[in-house]
């Protein structure tokens, strides 16, 4: 085999890395592929998420992509007592019930909302 047979064949390799994967590996050289944007986005707790955190609301600065998954650890990183309830709160984007696979868009509104119980 030719070393420019070798080369191409390597080069044919499909890129297995997950976009987190790359997303850290751009931070970590500066970013190669153009600049990294981030994403401003508005978290509201309510109820027992609001004792849990002391605060009605933060704002955080994610690196774009984000995923709510990501604001998530950023949010347990900040408030860990939320890590108790954090299996039950129901995440909403704009007023919508999302999944964690969601991207953010930057002005995003997110409340976390564990249930609650009236009568």
């Amino acid at each position: 085999m030719f070393a420019s047979e070798e080369y191409q064949h390597h080069a044919c390799q499909p890129d297995k890395k997950s976009s987190l994967e790359k997303q850290e590996i751009r931070q970590e050289l500066g970013d190669a592929e153009g600049p990294l944007s981030s994403v401003k986005v508005r978290v509201v707790y309510f109820a027992q998420a609001r004792e849990f955190a002391g605060t009605q609301e933060d704002e955080f600065v994610l690196t774009s992509p984000a995923y709510v998954e990501h604001l998530f650890s950023e949010v347990m990183n900040a408030h860990p007592k939320l890590s108790k309830i954090r299996q039950i709160i129901r995440t909403l984007v704009n007023g919508r019930p999302v999944l964690e696979n969601v991207e953010l868009k930057d002005g995003d509104r997110v409340a976390l909302l564990p249930p609650v119980a009236g009568g």
